[in-house]
């Protein structure tokens, strides 16, 4: 990994994304700390690790990092019809029920990103997928690419950053959430968020597009 891509994972950056975020038990996170220390040992370089709070599965991605200081996301980046999209979102997360979330093994990408594997139940990376492709203004996703949650990343400053190192450590853990949320970042950590809105699995959804542009802080 160049120093390049570790510069990226704090860069400034906007985007639009789907996400859940995990309401860690207290057992959980002792099992993320323990498992941070393990870390520490194996890896001769420094990361920085995502406080528990902020811990989040991007369950799909409208719009990736655009990398600019100024300005954030506008409305002419968003769907024509976004009336149209709130409709169809609110209305996939309606179907849903409880959202199990599980976590599985630890990885390191060639990009710097300290990461587990996660699986949902019921499977919602697919449907989400076909709802975003419906509107061109989105940037393509594939529906079967694999979901992960990272829990850190590289500093660019480190002294040492492995290259293309593959570390695996045991790890799992199971949590169940009732709602996601749509998120206008400006950090691809989502260490900075500029606005969001929330959807309750299982509940209907009353938002219409000038709420919802002001909840996200688009103009």
């Amino acid at each position: 990994m160049d120093r390049s891509q570790a510069q990226k994972n704090i860069a400034t950056s906007y985007g639009l994304t789907i996400v859940a975020w995990l309401p860690l038990s207290a057992g959980n996170v002792r099992h993320i700390f323990k498992l941070q220390k393990q870390v520490k040992r194996i890896l001769p370089t420094s990361v920085s690790w995502y406080d528990a709070s902020h811990l989040h599965v991007t369950l799909a991605a409208p719009l990736r990092g655009r990398y600019r200081s100024w300005p954030p996301l506008q409305r002419i980046e968003l769907p024509m019809n976004l009336e149209s999209f709130i409709s169809d979102l609110a209305s996939f997360f309606n179907s849903l029920g409880l959202l199990e979330i599980a976590l599985s093994g630890l990885f390191l990408s060639i990009e710097g990103y300290l990461f587990s594997k996660v699986t949902t139940s019921p499977q919602i990376r697919p449907p989400l997928v076909e709802i975003l492709q419906k509107y061109p203004e989105f940037d393509r996703s594939d529906s079967f690419a694999p979901l992960h949650m990272t829990l850190g990343y590289i500093l660019p400053a480190s002294e040492q950053i492995p290259l293309e190192k593959e570390i695996e450590l045991p790890f799992s853990v199971v949590e169940h959430v009732d709602k996601v949320w749509l998120v206008h970042y400006s950090n691809r950590t989502l260490s900075q968020i500029i606005g969001k809105v929330a959807f309750s699995l299982g509940e209907p959804a009353a938002i219409n597009v000038p709420e919802l542009l002001d909840a996200l802080g688009i103009q």
